[in-house]
């Protein structure tokens, strides 16, 4: 402002001051006038608000008014001076210059940029008018209110702003960024729907409530450089064409290119992004349209509509080429990496005449230049041809070079997969022969193949098909504990002494559940439970296993499918492991178990499974179903196993062979007879030092008694059976120690 401006102070009358018609703040809060008046009937008013003589151009104007005429118009200070009308105040303070409209507007402009509530669109708006009053360039503004020129050109910006999105600005939906980021889109309609996309934003469940929250800055940015913005480089059409649409120049000059303006597009990464994708996709159909009849002029072969999205294929990638064709300008169906197929054959293409085909891409109305793909690899083979005939000072540096390389690179792709079909016939060749001269030598020898190692292979491969369910319940057999299930199931298969034993009792779990079936294709039809019973046959006879089915059936029916009878307290039955219940037969309720047979107890199963094991005779037969073995003589994985046992075969190649099995029955217990097997001959020899160690600890537990006799899992459990048989421990309880009884 100059400095020879008057200067002078008075107190005028309210009355005869007029509030500016250039003032940059237009909105006046009432509660704000409410407090302002309050407080100068109270105390006055400290700071004077800045006047003008009244300017010629508002004498008409304001000549209307009644009374005396007004004298001055306010500079700046007009909430000030409305808070002393509303508060009845007669004079105010007011420092009084003699000053043009452009200084008038500058002094505005700049006093209230000081001010924290001025809007940002305000602002926007007094910068616009200075320019318009003043002539002043937009790159001056900044100098004069210390601000850069990035921040008054994002000011100006807001004034692209359409209606709606300023009415969302001022109601608060919308901050300063987010309303600079939509007023860049140069299109009214797409500024609209960007809005709403944003306002939109995202759904959050906030204390049980479903909470609309509108896109952050940052989300917004993403969305509109994605959805609204295009990559100059990627346009079909040439950027510097100008005269694809009539008045409108290339992306080169065009002022809504990114790099037209860089202070405004500091967020955006390049220079030749597109922010009008209106005017680029017309730019991409007068591009095709032009092609299109280029190519008719000139005799082109033009595929479109159903013809050519049946070259498309199944796949909906952008960039996906079509069937039985190859792109001329598309690298990816160029045998050369990085260069385009017209780059190796576009010479012959011209030599012999031949025109490319057009064809319409995904895109409707994109036009993508072809070849038959017999007419490229005809064209490929000539021109590796001529490049390899040429001589050192003919040959081109690159393309020549490249199809010299890729004949190369494809005699040696040739000589590889010969090479590598014979080794692969190799290596399946001496497979195919060891398993037929293996065979054959099976078929001469009358001997048992079935060693433990075979077993635990197969075993160790039958479990990968069990489920969950299946391996927690093998868990609770085998007494391995329920915490990860599967692995402890394949250490215990690894390690275990009988893994012929393991295997039979995986391929009964594998097949009790009651739906469980197998179709059976040399009788043609289904077996329900097909490995169970197939075990089970084997251990009991068929004989046996049909009663044991009968009577655990039974049992099972009055457990599950008996009416329920009220029962008073003095009828109430005695507990399940009470020695009443004991006694008269009374079994502990089984859990029920999700579509398989009922769940048997831990004391149960680990004694059934440990006996069997370890080949002694079971202390106890294992209900719900599950198999508990009699005796180590029918447990035998032989008699079990579905598989001939041949005559004349040796008691030490075959435990099958019926040498090997008349010396297990003679040193079996004769269980048909009743006979039973003497303590002595089959007690663990640390049977004495597991007696000892339980009276010390007062506890009889498998893990402890493991660690003190170093022994597996297994026997410690079979010791523990031999405890309780000789009646020095008690049967074991679920999730607690045995009862030391001595």
């Amino acid at each position: 402002m100059s400095s020879d401006i008057e200067k002078e102070f008075d107190y005028l009358d309210v009355d005869l001051i007029v509030p500016s018609l250039t003032n940059p703040r237009t909105n006046f809060p009432e509660d704000y006038i409410d407090e302002l008046a309050t407080d100068f009937k109270r105390r006055g008013v400290d700071t004077p608000i800045t006047v003008r003589p009244l300017p010629a151009s508002r004498l008409a104007e304001t000549s209307n008014t009644t009374g005396r005429r007004p004298t001055h118009e306010i500079v700046f200070g007009e909430c000030r001076w409305r808070g002393c009308k509303r508060g009845e105040l007669p004079k105010i303070p007011a420092r009084i210059r003699k000053m043009t409209d452009e200084q008038v507007l500058e002094a505005q402009l700049v006093e209230n940029l000081k001010r924290k509530d001025l809007t940002d669109l305000e602002e926007a708006e007094g910068y616009q008018r200075l320019i318009e009053k003043t002539g002043i360039r937009k790159e001056d503004i900044g100098e004069k209110i210390g601000k850069s020129r990035s921040y008054v050109y994002a000011r100006l910006k807001l004034l692209d702003l359409g209606a709606t999105g300023r009415e969302a600005m001022r109601t608060g939906k919308i901050d300063f960024s987010v309303a600079l980021l939509i007023a860049r889109i140069p299109n009214a309609v797409l500024q609209n729907k960007a809005l709403k996309e944003v306002l939109k934003g995202s759904t959050e469940w906030i204390g049980g409530q479903e909470i609309q929250q509108a896109l952050t800055y940052q989300e917004a940015a993403a969305l509109i450089q994605h959805d609204y913005m295009l990559q100059l480089k990627d346009a079909r059409f040439n950027i510097k064409d100008a005269t694809l649409i009539e008045g409108v120049p290339g992306c080169k000059t065009c002022p809504k290119r990114t790099g037209a303006n860089p202070d405004m597009f500091e967020d955006v990464k390049g220079a030749d992004v597109c922010t009008d994708p209106q005017c680029f996709h017309q730019k991409e159909q007068a591009h095709d349209a032009r092609q299109v009849d280029e190519a008719k002029a000139a005799g082109k072969s033009i595929i479109v509509g159903k013809a050519a999205t049946e070259l498309h294929g199944h796949t909906h990638m952008a960039n996906a080429g079509f069937t039985g064709h190859k792109r001329l300008d598309d690298a990816a169906d160029s045998p050369v990496s990085g260069t385009p197929l017209r780059k190796l054959i576009g010479a012959q293409m011209k030599a012999e005449g031949i025109q490319e085909v057009l064809i319409e891409g995904r895109k409707k109305g994109q036009m993508i230049a072809c070849l038959p793909n017999d007419v490229a690899n005809r064209l490929i083979q000539i021109a590796q041809n001529q490049a390899m005939a040429k001589g050192d000072g003919e040959k081109s540096k690159t393309t020549d070079q490249a199809l010299i390389d890729l004949a190369d690179r494809r005699e040696d792709e040739r000589t590889k997969k010969a090479q590598e079909k014979a080794e692969g016939r190799y290596e399946q060749a001496w497979r195919d022969q060891l398993v037929k001269r293996t065979w054959e030598e099976m078929n001469n020898i009358d001997e048992h193949f079935f060693t433990d190692d075979v077993h635990r292979f197969l075993l160790l491969r039958e479990l990968h098909g069990l489920s969950t369910d299946d391996h927690t319940a093998l868990c609770t057999l085998l007494g391995l504990g329920q915490v990860g299930a599967s692995a402890s199931v394949r250490e215990q298969a690894i390690k275990t002494d009988r893994p012929d034993l393991m295997h039979l009792l995986v391929i009964m779990q594998r097949d009790a559940g009651k739906d469980d079936r197998y179709y059976d294709y040399t009788a043609e039809k289904s077996i329900e439970n097909a490995g169970l019973m197939l075990v089970a046959k084997a251990v009991h006879g068929e004989a046996a296993m049909k009663s044991l089915i009968k009577q655990e059936q039974a049992e099972a029916k009055a457990l599950h499918l008996a009416p329920k009878k009220s029962v008073t307290k003095s009828q109430k039955p005695p507990a399940p492991n009470s020695p009443a219940a004991q006694a008269n037969g009374v079994r502990g309720e089984e859990k029920k178990s999700s579509g398989r047979k009922g769940k048997i107890s831990a004391e149960e199963a680990q004694r059934g499974i440990a006996t069997a094991m370890q080949g002694s005779e079971a202390s106890a037969s294992a209900p719900g179903g599950a198999v508990a073995p009699t005796s180590l003589a029918k447990l035998d994985p032989v008699q079990a196993w579905p598989f001939p046992i041949r005559a004349g075969a040796s008691e030490k190649t075959n435990p099958g062979s019926a040498k090997a099995l008349q010396s297990r029955e003679a040193a079996a217990p004769a269980a048909a007879t009743g006979q039973q097997v003497d303590q002595a001959a089959v007690q663990d020899p640390l049977f004495d030092k597991a007696l000892a160690f339980i009276k010390k600890a007062k506890s009889a537990s498998v893990r402890p008694l493991k660690a003190k006799l170093g022994v597996s899992s297994e026997r410690a459990m079979k010791i523990l059976a031999e405890l309780e048989t000789a009646g020095h421990v008690g049967p074991m309880k679920t999730n607690a120690p045995r009862e030391v009884l001595v």
